[in-house]
């Protein structure tokens, strides 16, 4: 008999998914080490945004902010340390109703930012600027308030949409205040915390909250030094870097390695003549390494969310859960499934393959709801396009020479096995077949 103690403690591994998983440690490592060493090098200004603020208002300083396709411009005034003009533009659809940009004393973040909003009039195409004051009110969607607590000047603050170059620009003389008259917290134009925002929605020229299930918007803050124009701090580049570990790590271990170990379980036992003879060891291999990725991934994705409560990726997440309580079940399985004359083997065997074929389908589209989480270049997008394609197009391979395989087997039985008979009485005398207990095999003439 078999002992199941000594099938659970011993546990071999193939060789296929360790080389994949090192192959994708390595991957990770080399992203890791480009993202970690790489420069805050601030990306120019677009061409025809460079050229408008140059021509119009003389300013020399423009550079891509890094996210929500947004660029700012600024210029300090010759002999004043705290007072510099700014202008900051986004290209934007046509149904886009404020954009916002502002300093913020303390750290770059949103509360406490003191922001000029130029909201505009979706019915009547109208613009205003006002300034702002936004506070945990604010956060907790409680409104905003119009010139209530500001110590930023911004002056001459106008907006206009650039139709030549389809931009929303809105433009300020900003003052900061004294040292002096802050109480513990100081502006400073060598190292300015500046926030910048769009929003979709207003009520007249009252903004509403924007959107938080898009990433990019909790990611536009940075503290940049206006004298030279570099990036002291990118908040959120850590974030992003975790985003994208988290990306590779669930691609990877959910969504590629173990559709791997579906393939392999489903076809090395029959195409070829004997069947693959590990192929259950490879299967396991597999699951095991795959399960091991996607969990890393998965609890960095919780730590993520955690991280940003307020954007809170819903469907994303009860994704996740899922995946994470099926797959958990089926890796169990692995060890704990009936031996093979168990009468009820046959459910468990229909129960693991639809619930594990259901389980990769919900990960290929938990991963594509990543990307689009994520908002990264297209190569992501593609790259995963690219891997599904392939291993689609090997199981299709696989699943065809196995019909042709078990239709060609079925056609030699169907010729060379003759069931059991006895020759009628009034049969001929000679060509009698005696009866057999196992059939009789005849040659092909």
């Amino acid at each position: 008999m078999n002992k199941p103690s000594q099938r659970v403690l011993k546990i071999e591994m193939s060789p296929l998914p360790i080389f994949i998983a090192v192959f994708s440690f390595f991957a990770l490592s080399a992203c890791m080490s480009s993202a970690t060493t790489a420069p805050q090098t601030a990306a120019p200004c677009s061409t025809p945004f460079r050229l408008f603020v140059r021509q119009n208002y003389n300013i020399t300083n423009c550079r891509k902010l890094a996210t929500l396709g947004a660029e700012f411009a600024w210029e300090l005034i010759p002999g004043n340390r705290s007072q510099f003009q700014v202008i900051f533009g986004a290209r934007l659809s046509d149904d886009v109703a404020w954009v916002a940009w502002g300093v913020n004393p303390t750290r770059p973040k949103m509360v406490g930012t003191r922001a000029m909003i130029g909201v505009r009039d979706l019915a009547t195409g109208l613009f205003r600027v006002a300034p702002y004051n936004v506070t945990w009110q604010t956060r907790k969607r409680c409104g905003l308030h119009p010139n209530w607590g500001i110590d930023v000047e911004f002056r001459n603050a106008s907006m206009e949409y650039l139709s030549g170059i389809d931009y929303y620009a809105m433009r300020a003389t900003v003052g900061l205040p004294s040292a002096a008259a802050m109480a513990g917290s100081t502006y400073n134009v060598s190292r300015l915390n500046h926030v910048w925002q769009v929003g979709y929605s207003a009520e007249g020229m009252e903004p509403r909250i924007h959107p938080v299930s898009d990433l990019q918007h909790f990611d536009s803050k940075e503290t940049i030094d206006l004298r030279t124009g570099a990036i002291r701090l990118q908040a959120g580049r850590h974030r992003r870097y975790l985003r994208t570990v988290h990306g590779i790590l669930s691609m990877i271990g959910w969504g590629t390695i173990l559709p791997v170990g579906a393939i392999i379980a489903r076809y090395s036992k029959f195409p070829v003549e004997a069947g693959y003879p590990r192929w259950f060891l490879a299967h396991k291999s597999c699951q095991l390494v795959g399960y091991g990725m996607g969990i890393a991934g998965w609890i960095l994705g919780i730590l993520l969310g955690n991280s940003s409560v307020l954007y809170a990726m819903k469907v994303h997440r009860l994704y996740a859960i899922f995946i994470l309580a099926f797959a958990t079940l089926q890796v169990t399985a692995l060890f704990f499934k009936p031996g093979k004359g168990d009468e009820y083997r046959k459910y468990w065997n229909l129960y693991h393959h639809f619930l594990g074929y259901g389980l990769l389908s919900v990960i290929v589209i938990n991963n594509f709801k990543g990307i689009a989480i994520l908002k990264p270049n297209y190569t992501w997008k593609w790259a995963y396009i690219g891997i599904l394609a392939c291993l689609a197009g090997v199981a299709l391979a696989m699943e065809l020479w196995s019909w042709i395989k078990f239709m060609k087997m079925k056609k030699e039985s169907n010729g060379i096995i003759r069931p059991n008979y006895q020759v009628p009485a009034s049969s001929s005398t000679y060509g009698k077949a005696p009866s057999t207990a196992g059939g009789e095999q005849l040659e092909h003439k």
